[in-house]
Parts: structure tokens; sequence; C-alpha cells
């Protein structure tokens, strides 16, 4: 683990400029934390006889994660940490290929293995984690009240659990609120938008554009692997950037914690819906029911 040079300091003034607070949703009715335990096992119960028939190794493996046992952003108003990382490969990379050849039970995210990931503590301080420190990079993650990711459940997450025990997966889930679902409900959308779309409608704001260091098609994974001093520059800078932003959107539409718990809700309503469209999709022989609706 390395605390991000200076230069990550010298940038953050160019970053701090005065965020649009879009107009967000009215709040929704809120339950309590006691109603959300029992939607949760509800869910939990429910998701544990149709996960069998999903694709193994797909995008629903953070559902098992799911329980009784409430995240901890439900929890507490402290400020989050946030995070951002990139990996060594792309999905359809040849070594993601033979790894899952040889590994069919393993999700195809943890295969593209963790390239470099960056996180800004809850007090604003920023660090830097390689492939070779990422159980010190979950365990930083989980010392923060909790952590902000985008797609973080998705995807940051399962790249991390390559390198922990089941527990701490769970752990980290538990410690996740992901921006990505969060700005699709606080926004009243029908679908997820982009980071860097959020970024602009939001922030005024975009990404760091890579284009300027990789070919015309160079992936980020490939533009690590081949390693010019160069090219790591702009990458962490990038990853950095990424989270900065993270940050931005997160004081632009945080809301209190009534309101987390009517996302929480939402949340596991849209998670029911992703997982039956899935299994209406490639419908087999014999299956559980399908239908789900979080208990009132």
């Amino acid at each position: 683990m390395l605390v991000m040079p200076s230069l990550w300091q010298l940038l953050m003034p160019r970053r701090r400029r005065s965020a649009s607070h879009a107009a967000v949703t009215a709040p929704r009715p809120a339950p309590s934390l006691a109603e959300l335990r029992r939607k949760a096992a509800s869910f939990a119960a429910w998701f544990r006889t149709v996960e069998p028939l999903l694709p193994m190794g797909g995008e629903y493996s953070h559902l098992r994660h799911v329980g009784e046992e409430l995240p901890a952003w439900l929890l507490t108003d402290a400020s989050p940490g946030f995070h951002d990382l990139e990996t060594q490969y792309m999905p359809n990379d040849e070594e993601v290929r033979t790894e899952l050849a040889r590994s069919p039970t393993m999700n195809s995210k943890a295969a593209q293995r963790l390239a470099l990931g960056v996180s800004i503590d809850s007090g604003g301080a920023v660090f830097e984690w390689g492939e070779e420190a990422a159980q010190e990079y979950v365990a930083a993650l989980l010392r923060q009240p909790f952590i902000l990711a985008f797609n973080g459940l998705r995807f940051d997450n399962v790249v991390l659990s390559r390198y922990v025990n089941d527990a701490t997966a769970r752990r980290l889930h538990l410690n996740t609120l992901d921006l990505m679902f969060w700005l699709q409900w606080r926004l009243g959308e029908a679908k997820p938008r982009s980071l860097n779309t959020y970024a602009a409608m939001l922030l005024r704001k975009k990404k760091l554009e890579l284009n300027k260091f990789c070919g015309p098609h160079e992936s980020i994974p490939a533009l690590w692997r081949r390693g010019r001093p160069e090219d790591l520059v702009a990458l962490r800078i990038y990853c950095w950037l990424d989270a900065d932003l993270l940050r931005d959107l997160w004081s632009a539409t945080h809301g209190s914690a009534m309101e987390r718990r009517a996302f929480y809700a939402w949340w596991l309503e849209d998670q029911a819906s992703r997982v039956r469209r899935a299994l209406a999709a490639t419908p087999p022989a014999t299956a559980p029911s399908l239908a789900f609706a979080v208990p009132a």
C-alpha cells in the first residue's frame, strides 16, 4: 500500500469546483429497520431457491450476501469512504478464458484480477493499491463507516472477492452502497446510467479521457499490462479521478437515513425483478416459483 503522491493533492483544487445539485425525486415512504430485516430475509430465502437456475458465475452472485443483517450504510450517518479499481484483463482475454476453463465455478469478474485500486477514506486521505496488497485494500475499505463504489456490488466487490474468504466478501457487500443504483433510484430512472453520464448530468464534469494514451482498439487493462511509465501514471490519475467523482456525486445527491431505508426497499425489489427477467429469458424445465414480493 502506498499513500498517493503529492500530484494528487496538487490536482485537487481543480476538482473541487462547486457541484450542481440536480433536482432529485421526492422522498419515498421509509420502512422501519425491523421491516427491512424481514424484507431482506424474505428475499434471501427466495433467492436461495432460484440461484441454482441462474448462469454460473453471472451477474447475481452478490445477492448471496443479502440476508437479515442490514448494510452498514443503513445504520450510520458517518461520512463514507470511496473507491474505484481497474483490472488486469478484459472478460474475453485469453488469460480469463484459460482460468475459467480450469475453474468453471469461478466468477468471470474475479478472473479479471486486480490491477490498481484507489481509495479515499472518510477523512479524505487517498491511497493506492496493487494486487500484492489486495487483502490490505479490502481491510482498509472495511475500516470505513461504509464505502461507495460505482457498480461496486456487481463488479468491484466480485473482483476483490478473489483475494478474501467468503465471510470477508460478505462483510464487503454489507459495507458497500452502490452509487450506480443509488443515483438510478434518486433520479427516478428506469435504468442506471454510466458514471460519465451522471457526472455530466449532475456535476458538469466528466471522466478523464485516456484515448491519448491508448490505441484505437486498446483497453485499459492492455494499457496497464503494457506498463510504460506514462501509461501507469495516466491510469493512476484516471482511477483516482473516478473515485473523486464518486465523492462529488455523493455530496450532490446524498440523502437522509430515512431515504436510504426507502432506497434499500426499492433495491430489493429491483434486484428481484432483474433475477426474474434473467430466469424468464432461459426458462428451465422445472423451476421454483419466480414470484417474489418484498413483504410489507
